[in-house]
């Protein structure tokens, strides 16, 4: 095709009108969705037929509440968690979810009446923020009813890694990065029992390398084991950017090794360092790392 005539054809491509987007999903069944929740609980929306690639974000969210989304990969639905109080004895509401094609999916919440007993009261309202690898110790307490209580998992799951115990308290260590959503249910002696919704994500554990630097002698054998602080054990080392001095080796394990010959100097590198949390994706993060040689000692006459 001539230089012109293909000229003319990409500027009849750049002006022609976008695809339309941001309007009702065109995945059967789709375009509006409905679910129902028990007040103050969570629900599941399954949305795993709307779409091929993995869903969009929240482009509306809920009055009432929190849209979270699912942990699997790539997303195929989310949890819509009721935050109690209004509507005051039920009602409805929404959120709008995109699909694959920034198409809309409308969710409709139907929430039920608080229940006519008195209810127990929960706390805390939400877990503190969460990040992987870091300690958990948190006890959920109950008032309103008659002691003692138990507490357990009604729905939705824990972040992998924590554990509750039937007395309420929450402990471990997250392993996983990403959206977590679970229903906590506590019942008294008298079998009262109410739940309450809880959904957030835990973050990534910030890492940090240990030396930041290492001195070697020229010439003589060197074995010097890095550590890794943060997030989710074991820890992978390797090298980012940079040259190792000849002769010198790191393994996976962060374990410097070998012997080298050069002159001395200092060697300035990047390590990158990979944590063992799950999620999507590894990771990692680059820290700086240097190794500075120096001249064997004089021998002593």
């Amino acid at each position: 095709m001539p230089l012109r005539a293909r000229t003319l054809a990409w500027l009849a491509l750049a002006s022609a009108p976008a695809l339309a987007v941001d309007q009702p999903s065109t995945y059967p069944g789709c375009a509006t969705r409905s679910v129902s929740v028990p007040w103050g609980g969570s629900v599941a929306v399954d949305l795993k037929d709307c779409h091929s690639f993995g869903l969009g974000a929240v482009a509306k969210a809920p009055a009432h509440g929190t849209a979270t989304p699912g942990a699997n990969v790539p997303l195929d639905g989310y949890r819509y968690i009721h935050g109690g109080g209004t509507p005051a004895g039920g009602g409805r509401d929404r959120f709008v979810v995109l699909d694959d094609n920034s198409d809309t999916i409308t969710v409709d919440v139907t929430i039920a009446a608080p229940a006519a007993t008195p209810a127990l009261a929960l706390s805390p309202a939400a877990l503190p923020a969460l990040q992987a690898g870091q300690p958990v110790s948190l006890a959920f307490a109950a008032s309103g009813g008659t002691a003692p209580y138990t507490y357990r998992v009604a729905s939705g799951a824990l972040p992998p890694g924590l554990a509750l115990a039937a007395g309420g308290r929450l402990a471990g260590h997250p392993t996983a990065r990403g959206a977590y959503a679970f229903d906590l249910s506590v019942r008294d002696a008298r079998g009262l029992e109410t739940r309450r919704g809880f959904g957030g994500s835990v973050a990534p554990g910030p890492l940090a390398i240990s030396p930041a630097a290492a001195t070697v002698v020229r010439g003589q054998p060197v074995r010097l084991a890095l550590g890794a602080r943060g997030g989710v054990a074991p820890h992978r080392f390797r090298l980012e950017s940079g040259r190792l001095p000849d002769g010198l080796r790191l393994s996976p394990e962060g374990v410097l090794s070998g012997s080298t010959g050069v002159s001395p100097g200092r060697f300035p590198l990047v390590l990158r360092v990979t944590d063992a949390s799950t999620g999507d994706g590894e990771y990692f993060e680059a820290e700086a790392f240097s190794i500075q040689v120096v001249a064997a000692p004089a021998a002593k006459q």
